[in-house]
């Protein structure tokens, strides 16, 4: 609660690599041009996910029917498009986005 949006521009653009849900930093990212992870399942990824640069920014999504339901509450009561996703996961695709990297900015 005290960073400022300026600030929060300036560390998410600083950054190597962002790794976050669908918000406003994970868009700050896309507009820097931070690399990203990124987790979806309520929100739809193809309304709000990186289309444009598949390469610097990877989304993880469980494999459900429901994904992308744009709900707030969980219809089915068990929030399984995000708990499928798992740590392991996630740091596996690290490595798929330092690679690319050229030098690390921070």
């Amino acid at each position: 609660g005290r960073t400022s949006i300026k600030q929060l521009i300036y560390i998410i653009s600083s950054a190597t690599l962002f790794i976050g849900h669908p918000s406003g930093p994970l868009q700050i990212a896309y507009l820097a041009g931070t690399p990203s992870i990124s987790f979806w399942g309520a929100s739809s990824l193809s309304n709000w996910g990186p289309v444009w640069d598949k390469e610097k920014h990877i989304c993880i999504q469980a494999n459900l029917d429901c994904i992308g339901c744009e709900q707030t509450k969980c219809s089915k009561g068990t929030f399984e498009c995000m708990n499928l996703i798992t740590l392991d996961m996630v740091i596996k695709e690290i490595p798929k986005l330092l690679d690319k990297v050229a030098s690390p900015r921070l």
